[in-house]
């Protein structure tokens, strides 16, 4: 009994972080006018059941219901530039001044090194995917620093911070790294080494000796 007891706390304790991760809301309907170019964005999520198209219909129209997500010229009627596939969160999308580029930092994931930290799109296709192990990244809640995100749309130079204290800077219009940490061996990694390395020459004297 107390083996079974066991196992149970085992799995809770495996399981737990995954049931209260911290899930980042759905995203909402919105849209942005770039007021330079005559441009607008236009973000219309997914909507699953007849009831809430009902709702979102009643709330913002049959028009705007029928409207895809994506660029258009602010003209009447409108005129699109390219669609996109994936829903994004207003606050999370950095968009060129032209708004052919944009760059998407992702929410959380506790599939810590294979969850994907940042995408970089052009004409609405995504072009480059930074995973969290890309970034060395690998604990299971926020890995960026929301505190500490800047964007500048003159350069677009995205500059994020992550939970580990690290920066990277990347260009929005082609996803590189403009800037990014130094790595340095860490204490513990430096006396492993060394104790490998002295285990190496004691084993290699003494199969000389013999």
């Amino acid at each position: 009994m107390k083996k079974i007891v066991a196992a149970f706390l085992l799995l809770g304790i495996l399981f737990m972080p995954s049931v209260f991760a911290i899930v980042p809301p759905p995203p909402s309907v919105w849209e942005l006018v770039f007021e330079d170019t005559d441009k607008i964005f236009y973000m219309t999520p997914w909507i699953p059941s007849t009831q809430s198209r009902e709702s979102f219909i009643e709330r913002y129209g049959e028009e705007r219901m029928q409207l895809r997500s994506g660029l258009y010229y602010n003209t009447d009627p409108l005129v699109n530039i390219y669609y996109v596939d994936w829903s994004f969160t207003q606050s999370s999308i950095f968009f060129s001044k032209c708004g052919i580029y944009f760059a998407y930092v992702h929410g959380p994931s506790m599939n810590w090194s294979s969850a994907p930290a940042v995408s970089f799109f052009e004409n609405g296709s995504r072009t480059k995917t930074y995973l969290n192990g890309d970034l060395r990244h690998t604990r299971g809640h926020f890995w960026e620093n929301w505190e500490q995100r800047a964007f500048n749309q003159q350069t677009n130079a995205l500059t994020i911070v992550t939970a580990q204290r690290r920066t990277f800077t990347f260009d929005i219009t082609t996803g590189e790294i403009i800037r990014g940490p130094i790595y340095r061996p860490t204490p513990g990694l430096i006396v492993g080494v060394v104790f490998l390395a002295v285990a190496g020459v004691v084993f290699w004297v003494g199969c000389r000796r013999k």
